[in-house]
């Protein structure tokens, strides 16, 4: 059962930008599937990124709810990606890039 605080099912926003929907979570981590936006639809990647909790303290990242209903795609992973994402102008994005392995 579901605990009525569980953050499964909600999305990860980072800098204004839908960055993945929230599949597990632990008491330290959020396992998270890539999302890719593009035209007001949602596509859900296979790869998946385990974040440290800690980065929900950041100003530029915050959870949302979405009523859209998220479709599965098939894409290759980018580092790239998660760099624009992660504003990797801050040392604090440098941080947290550095804590997050696709797999």
């Amino acid at each position: 059962m579901a605990q009525e605080n569980s953050l499964i099912g909600k999305y990860l926003e980072i800098s204004g930008e839908l960055a993945g929907c929230i599949g597990a979570e632990t008491e330290k981590d959020l396992l998270v599937r890539r999302a890719i936006v593009i035209n007001e639809h949602i596509g859900l990647c296979e790869q998946a990124v385990y974040v440290d909790k800690k980065v929900l303290d950041s100003y530029w990242v915050k959870i949302v709810e979405l009523s859209a209903i998220p479709e599965t795609i098939n894409s290759v992973d980018s580092t790239d990606l998660v760099r624009k994402w992660l504003n990797m102008s801050t040392k604090k994005g440098e941080e947290i890039c550095q804590s997050i392995h696709w797999f």
